[in-house]
């Protein structure tokens, strides 16, 4: 059965390799998941990377629209986590040490490498980001 997976991506080096920031990533890329097989279906800008804290409405809205089964992270808060999970879309989680490349993400999710986040749970990586700082 297909699964269509949104990747909070970001343009490093010339290729795109998932955000470490859910919310404020430049784009979106969706992939769509059939067995051990995957088509990447379109890269989309972010309409939602200037969001306030805790706003994700239209975010929630895009993946939905798109019909989105999964996202994978690399860092997320708890709001999102929440609205994540209540509208269905399961949230796993690229641990530090894996490859943030886009391809290597996905074939991460198709070999069952990344950890699936449960709605207690929020994810933060050590990063330089305006939005954390103190």
């Amino acid at each position: 059965m297909a699964m269509i997976i949104a990747i909070p991506t970001e343009v490093v080096g010339g290729s795109l390799q998932l955000s470490l920031h859910f919310g404020r990533a430049q784009y979106f890329t969706f992939v769509e998941v059939s067995d051990n097989n995957y088509r990447v279906l379109e890269t989309v800008e972010n309409p939602h990377k200037t969001h306030g804290r805790g706003e994700h409405g239209t975010l929630i809205e895009l993946l939905k629209s798109r019909r989105v089964n999964a996202v994978v992270v690399g860092g997320i808060g708890p709001r999102a986590l929440q609205d994540l999970i209540e509208v269905g879309i399961k949230v796993y989680y690229v641990p530090e040490g894996l490859s943030l490349e886009l391809n290597d993400v996905v074939k991460a999710l198709i070999n069952d490498e990344l950890e699936e986040v449960s709605e207690h749970y929020s994810i933060y990586r050590h990063h330089e980001c305006e939005h954390h700082r103190h």
